[in-house]
């Protein structure tokens, strides 16, 4: 920045030229004459007021400074009247005032209230302030306070005084930028009153701000949220959320991919919906345009049970042997948590605990990341035979003796209103058979012919007789068979 220091009079004398370079190459600079507006009170870093106490009061556009313009551009504008409710008090337009090139002619308000051109902090970072202060008067001898404050505190401040004619102070920060300022944080370079309670007629500033630019990029971290499974794995949607971190100046923006996609601008938590190993990558980038290097992680999400054939073997009827059912198991994705699930056999061997309820077994069969099923297989087994225990009666012959007078009734049915003559307490009661043969046997003939048993047998010949009889469920079981001995006298 180039600027003439002494300032140039009606006469054609010129001051000195001073010069302020940036402090590094990586500096960023606001200079109030080139970031404002001629004509209007910006609403940028730049703009000017009042400070009546701590508080910036902000003058609204032009409306302070009727038909002046605010800033003045040697040589081709002359401050020549200055006459509004703020500042009340006239030069003569015969002898007018140049005041150097670019520069920015403020006057305090007629009571002394100091005004400012403020400098508001776009970011967070560190500042470095440069600025002159040039004053004008005619008339009286007087004192100009001048001076730059941050956070309604001033920093430095100093006196022009000068009885008839002009001077100038500089401030610039010390070494480096000792300037610590938030985002919406301010320097004020002001002009007030000094002691005297006058002020210079006019006093011309040229402020100047500078921002060390952070070299270090954001940092920017990743969290994941959902129903975890195991070993590193999700078995349902898994939430990302991206967070940056950025001392100064702050993170401009965050960017994201998915398994090399698209970039896209991080706005809020996204979701990962699809089963599969994915990579999510991201970076963040910094207002003065650091971008970290792509970090990455990884979301693997396996919401499937394995794959086990065939399905279920449900058997509901009855048997009295034992049911078996080979299975293969895969998982395409996560991987079988064991490998002796790939290939297993399941076999319902016991016998049903009662009539209702099936033989069952099963097998759990599950993947790396937790997800599981259940394969089955179920039977009603019954593995016990029936027992059959019939009664045989029939009236006491006359003068007593053994056997029966006239017949014998012979009954093996399975219920009735006394006891069971069969019992079978699992699948049921198939069929009853007998055989009756002439004589007392003591074991089993071959050549027996048995007949079902239907209801109770009246049996009429007389003689010496044995039933042989037996009875099979519904499973298959089939009785032993076994034997009783009777004998039929006349009446």
């Amino acid at each position: 920045l180039d600027f003439c220091v002494g300032g140039q009079y009606a006469s054609g004398n010129t001051g000195t030229r001073a010069v302020i370079t940036p402090v590094g190459d990586n500096a960023q600079v606001w200079i109030a004459h080139g970031d404002g507006s001629p004509a209007s009170n910006p609403n940028g870093v730049w703009q000017y007021g009042r400070l009546p106490g701590s508080t910036f009061e902000r003058y609204g556009d032009t409306a302070w400074l009727g038909t002046l313009a605010f800033w003045r551009r040697y040589p081709s504008e002359v401050a020549t009247v200055f006459n509004t409710a703020y500042y009340p008090f006239w030069l003569n337009p015969t002898d007018p005032i140049f005041f150097p090139e670019r520069s920015l002619q403020i006057h305090p308000e007629s009571d002394g209230t100091p005004m400012t051109v403020r400098f508001t902090a776009p970011v967070k970072g560190l500042y470095r302030a440069d600025t002159h202060f040039t004053t004008r008067n005619w008339g009286v001898g007087t004192t100009t306070r001048v001076g730059v404050a941050t956070g309604g505190s001033p920093i430095w401040n100093d006196f022009i005084w000068k009885p008839n004619g002009e001077n100038h102070k500089r401030f610039n920060s010390p070494t480096g930028y000792p300037i610590a300022l938030n985002a919406g944080q301010s320097i004020d370079f002001f002009v007030s009153n000094g002691g005297n309670g006058y002020f210079s007629d006019s006093t011309g500033v040229w402020p100047f701000v500078q921002r060390q630019k952070n070299a270090t990029s954001p940092s920017t971290t990743a969290s994941l949220s959902g129903n975890q499974g195991s070993s590193g794995w999700y078995v349902g949607p898994v939430q990302v959320t991206l967070s940056s971190m950025d001392d100064m100046p702050g993170v401009a923006s965050t960017m994201y991919r998915v398994d090399g996609g698209d970039w896209q601008t991080y706005s809020g938590p996204f979701t990962l919906s699809d089963d599969g190993r994915h990579t999510v990558g991201y970076l963040s980038t910094d207002l003065d345009g650091n971008a970290e290097a792509e970090r990455s992680v990884t979301v693997n999400i396996d919401s499937k049970p394995p794959t086990v054939t065939p399905a279920d073997l449900i058997d509901p009827t009855w048997r009295n042997t034992s049911l078996s059912q080979e299975f293969t198991s895969s998982d395409s994705l996560s991987g079988l948590a064991s490998p002796a699930d790939a290939a297993f056999t399941l076999t319902a061997s016991a016998e049903s605990p009662d009539k209702n309820t099936p033989t069952v077994v099963s097998r759990s069969v599950s993947d790396v990341a937790g997800n599981f099923i259940l394969r089955k297989v179920s039977a009603f087994i019954d593995l016990s035979a029936p027992l059959t225990s019939p009664a045989i009666g029939g009236s006491i012959p006359k003068g007593g003796g053994d056997g029966f007078a006239g017949s014998a009734t012979i009954d093996m049915t399975m219920t009735n209103d006394v006891f069971s003559r069969v019992t079978e307490k699992l699948s049921g009661l198939a069929a009853t058979y007998y055989s009756i043969v002439k004589g007392f046997k003591t074991s089993v003939p071959g050549n027996l012919t048995f007949s079902t048993y239907a209801q109770p047998i009246v049996w009429s010949t007389v003689g010496d007789f044995t039933v042989f009889y037996y009875s099979k469920d519904n499973a298959g079981n089939v009785e032993q068979v076994r034997w009783r001995t009777f004998s039929v006298k006349n009446k």
